[in-house]
């Protein structure tokens, strides 16, 4: 029996390394999300402070 609980022991540790894998990789990939949308929201709001035309009555 002592090699079937061995086999158990080892299915389960590989089991929990794919799931702590699998986690690692979802945090990577909602961190870069975030990233991805901090940066498009940096543009637009430079983008927007920038891109308007001045006052009318100033010219310089």
């Amino acid at each position: 029996m002592a090699i079937e609980r061995h086999l158990d022991e080892e299915r389960q540790a590989r089991l929990e390394l794919l799931i702590d894998r699998y986690k690692d990789a979802q945090h990577r990939r909602l961190v870069k999300r975030g990233v991805a949308l901090w940066n498009r929201t940096e543009a637009d709001v430079l983008r927007a402070r920038y891109m308007t035309d001045p006052p009318a009555g100033k010219i310089n």
